[in-house]
């Protein structure tokens, strides 16, 4: 047993000094592990790469082999990423660079490597679905592309050198879609990167500053990455971005997104998403366990049992030809069969008394109206109607106010005159009074063809539209917020008397959470207003206490 565990040893260093080229067999994970990512296998489904922060095993059953093990301690692996059309290919994300395996040769190399990794950590790799040498890396410095499989890359003319990029994924619709995360602003190219349009910025959904995560406690820069998964159906006409302010949806190819509602869903950063085509549900992980989100929009969480929250998501049929999720979690794979799609039958509705029913009634006829609440985040926002007419106005009144202008001449010379005397006299300068002279300028022009038109008027437009897509986004996410709490305040006074004190206080969490969410819109509009509703109406407090 000592002379195979001493041979063991020796070969695994062997492997290492050689360039990570040996590849060894291990029964199990070590228990101490925490595992960061896992993939099926691209030659065979049935099984499983699993990476921890230093293995690459292959899962085939109850039985694991060690695939590749990464020497030093500053390279951690993040991601694993397959190639669409070499399956024998496989790609180890880490803040080092890229590294390049086969699993066929069992051999391994760099392929993109910076010397100062703490400048241009890799965050994401993606491929081009329709041809299979461009690749596309998502970096701190920015994106790089290489249309040689990885021999030379170079940065897109368009895209901001120093602007990070903490996520890239391509979608194989029709064009290919290249989407493009940076801190809070999501992008995507249908041309393959040679030029850029604007998806949604985050900060129109919530104006909450980064912040640092309490289940994100590694110091790995991929972590702070605020878009971190992207789901879509077979057909591409649902797409789903997973982010840390929540979960977003498009059913137009990505041009129009919207927020999907967080009832039920205990925490809204998401690590991972996974769409199930066969059950029609998405799945979503976050640092409270896996939720699945039901047509009713609300999310339910599975009865997981997990010891560490769960980093990575990914869905396998078996040989019954049923879809099973796999959880990463801590140092395991959790298995969940997926049955038949399950729509939720309509439990009976909890009716309060008609005492509890009339003073909810007047509450809600007392608390401010979504008009009302719009009105406020235009006012707070800057974002009426006025400025542009005031703008515009004044583009053509500035054809009666003159151009002034004022100038000043000042000039300042000397005479001098030569005296020249005789054979033996020298010659003699003469010096004249001094001569100075000074003009004073001033005068007044109009252009009066301001009257007509103003060069001022293509900037004002143009400015113009800028406000209303704003403003149109703020009213967009102003009514949603209402109305998911106007629809919690119901879920609340409607939930029936066996519910528990947790998920109530959940509800009641969530609530306070939406009523700030408003307030960061509207300067503080809507608390203003219900302190003051409870000091004339203190009957209202025990409607959610």
């Amino acid at each position: 047993m000592k002379t195979h565990r001493i041979f063991f040893i020796l070969a695994l260093c062997l492997g290492v000094g050689l360039g990570f080229g040996f590849w060894s067999r291990a029964e199990s994970p070590l228990p101490n592990e925490t595992l960061t990512d896992l993939s099926l296998h691209p030659m065979d489904p049935s099984r499983l790469l699993v990476t921890s922060e230093k293995e690459l095993y292959l899962r085939e059953g109850k039985n694991w082999k060690r695939l590749l093990s990464l020497p030093g301690n500053s390279m951690v692996i993040q991601h694993i990423v397959l190639h669409p059309f070499f399956t024998e290919k496989i790609f180890l994300l880490s803040p080092e660079g890229v590294l390049e395996g086969n699993l066929k040769t069992r051999q391994t190399r760099w392929l993109f490597r910076e010397r100062n990794p703490e400048k241009n950590s890799v965050f994401a790799l993606t491929f081009h679905p329709d041809q299979p040498h461009w690749l596309y890396l998502g970096t701190a410095r920015g994106l790089y592309q290489s249309h040689d499989g990885g021999q030379n890359w170079q940065r897109p003319l368009h895209w901001p050198e120093n602007q990070s990029i903490r996520f890239v994924d391509f979608l194989a619709s029709d064009p290919a879609t290249l989407f493009i995360g940076t801190a809070r602003e999501l992008f995507f190219s249908k041309n393959g990167g040679k030029s850029f349009e604007s998806g949604f910025s985050l900060a129109l959904f919530s104006g909450e500053d980064e912040d640092r995560d309490e289940f994100l406690e590694d110091s790995n820069e991929r972590a702070y990455s605020r878009f971190t998964s992207l789901a879509h159906s077979q057909d591409f006409s649902r797409i789903w971005v997973g982010t840390l302010e929540g979960t977003f949806e498009s059913r137009d190819g990505g041009i129009q997104w919207a927020k999907l509602p967080e009832a039920g869903l205990e925490r809204r950063q998401i690590v991972d998403l996974v769409f199930s085509e066969s059950a029609q549900t998405l799945f979503a992980a976050t640092a409270k366990g896996v939720f699945r989100f039901h047509s009713a929009g609300r999310w339910e969480k599975l009865p997981v049992k997990m010891t560490k929250p769960p980093s990575s998501l990914a869905l396998q049929t078996d040989s019954h030809n049923k879809e099973i999720l796999l959880v990463a979690s801590g140092a395991e794979v959790i298995e969940w069969p997926l049955g038949p799609v399950e729509n939720p039958g309509a439990s009976p509705l909890f009716i309060p008394s008609p005492e509890r029913m009339e003073l909810f009634r007047k509450f809600l006829m007392s608390e401010p109206g979504i008009r009302e609440i719009q009105k406020q985040a235009i006012r707070y926002g800057n974002l009426g109607n006025g400025k542009i007419q005031r703008w515009q106005w004044g583009s053509r009144m500035r054809a009666f106010i003159p151009h002034l202008t004022f100038s000043k001449d000042f000039s300042y010379s000397q005479n001098v005159d030569i005296d020249r005397g005789g054979t033996n006299d020298p010659d003699r300068f003469i010096h004249g009074p001094d001569e100075s002279d000074s003009n004073w300028d001033v005068g007044l022009t109009w252009e009066l063809g301001d009257l007509l038109y103003s060069s001022a008027q293509t900037s004002i437009d143009s400015r113009a539209k800028l406000l209303v897509e704003l403003r149109e986004s703020i009213l967009s996410e102003v009514t949603r917020i209402y109305f998911e709490r106007r629809k919690l305040q119901m879920e609340l006074i409607f939930s029936p008397p066996e519910m528990t004190f947790q998920e109530r206080l959940d509800l009641l969490l969530r609530l306070e959470e939406l009523t700030a969410q408003l307030d960061a819109l509207t300067d503080g509009f809507l608390s203003e207003r219900l302190g003051e509703i409870e000091q004339t109406h203190p009957e209202f407090k025990e409607l959610f206490s």
